[in-house]
């Protein structure tokens, strides 16, 4: 039995109705912690992708929102779960359109996948396409690790992120334990990276499987109440991350067809290398936005500052006041993560496209112009320099 649960015989179809139900959950369990961010009911400026010259305001904000949690919920109760699966992604692509502070990292990857799923008609007896289907899956996953990895390819990633991460364990550690975690840092790309190819080949896999679980299982515990207490809607994401690995890439597939092969019996494979391979290595050369490339807690994003005199700050409305911090010199900052957090649940969008809406809307509620400065400190490309 516990060899089972170690290394499962499961046939493909099994697995694809696991990853559709255990996505449909992820993905509601992120919503039901950043509702905010899916509606207009927040102080935080929405950032359109296009500029189509108008945004959906109350009440059809909460109806697209109300209809986006339905199809989701179709997806996990109808017998025929496609059509609520391609109305899912519909909605989805459209709310973050009108607001590109959704394109949260976790979102990329569950449109992604039931994007893929929406190909599938759940039948058995098409192997060559389910196969294509299940492999570009595990693809979408194997590359979320990899990228994130070589993410973390940057000193910022000690310096700060990781410093930042594993500070609450001096509550427990010795000093001397507290120094073995700090350098242990210095492997976490490596094994991400690593994860990210062995999950594919055999035997490695059975040695990076219960790594990977292990990591998202310290990650929920750090960021949990317990310590830092931070970013909620990576918890479900990382639960999500748990069973996707195990269900995607533990034992046997009971198939004759899991060859690369059959891969071109499914077009769309294409753009899910795309979009989930290539395009992510031009984040190294900054001409592909961050998120969409697994670079999350890396330390290496776009950041911003937006400073404020006295006469500019006391003009916001009180809620914003609240995140502005005295730099001396009668200069203040607008905390916007801080901000956003607050009332998203999840940090903005790091690209400078997004900071600018929000600086305009900064200089517009203050009619201070001259007295409200950007400063954006653009991603440092790891490739920028070759």
């Amino acid at each position: 039995m516990i060899k089972n649960l170690y290394y499962p015989n499961l046939v493909i179809p099994a697995r694809l109705r696991a990853v559709k139900n255990i996505v449909s959950l992820g993905l509601l369990l992120s919503i039901a912690s950043s509702w905010k961010l899916w509606t207009s009911d927040h102080l935080f400026p929405q950032a359109p992708l296009f500029n189509i010259g108008f945004s959906v305001t109350h009440p059809f904000d909460y109806i697209l929102f109300v209809l986006f949690i339905v199809s989701i919920a179709g997806i996990l109760v109808a017998r025929r779960s496609r059509p609520f699966i391609v109305s899912t992604v519909l909605l989805g692509i459209g709310l973050a359109i009108f607001d590109q502070n959704r394109l949260q990292p976790w979102f990329y990857m569950y449109m992604i996948i039931l994007g893929i799923l929406g190909f599938y008609n759940w039948r058995v007896d098409e192997p060559k396409k389910h196969v294509g289907i299940y492999m570009s899956v595990t693809i979408v996953v194997g590359a979320i690790y990899f990228w994130s990895g070589i993410q973390k390819l940057n000193p910022n990633f000690m310096s700060s992120t990781w410093e930042w991460f594993i500070k609450p364990l001096e509550r427990i550690l010795t000093p001397e334990e507290c120094i073995v975690t700090h350098k242990f840092g210095h492997l976490v790309p490596y094994m991400e990276i690593g994860i990210g190819i062995g999950l594919f080949f055999e035997p490695a896999k059975r040695v990076f499987i219960p790594l990977a679980i292990a990591m998202h299982l310290i990650i929920l515990i750090l960021l949990s109440p317990l310590f830092h207490n931070f970013n909620h809607t990576v918890w479900g994401w990382n639960l999500c991350m748990i069973l996707l690995v195990w269900f995607l890439f533990a034992g046997e597939t009971q198939s004759r067809y899991k060859q690369f092969y059959y891969l071109s019996e499914f077009k769309p494979f294409f753009a899910v290398v795309l979009l989930t391979v290539f395009l992510p290595g031009l984040n190294l050369i900054n001409r592909w936005d961050s998120y969409l490339s697994a670079n999350l807690y890396s330390g290496n994003s776009a950041r911003v500052e937006i400073y404020l005199t006295e006469n500019a700050k006391n003009k916001l409305p009180y809620y914003i006041q609240l995140y502005t911090k005295n730099d001396g010199g009668g200069l203040y900052t607008l905390q916007l993560k801080k901000w956003a957090m607050a009332e998203m649940g999840v940090p903005g969008y790091p690209e400078p496209r997004v900071f600018n809406i929000v600086y305009k809307h900064i200089q517009a509620i203050t009619c201070c112009d001259d007295e409200v400065t950007l400063f954006v400190d653009e991603k440092k490309g790891l490739l920028a320099d070759v």
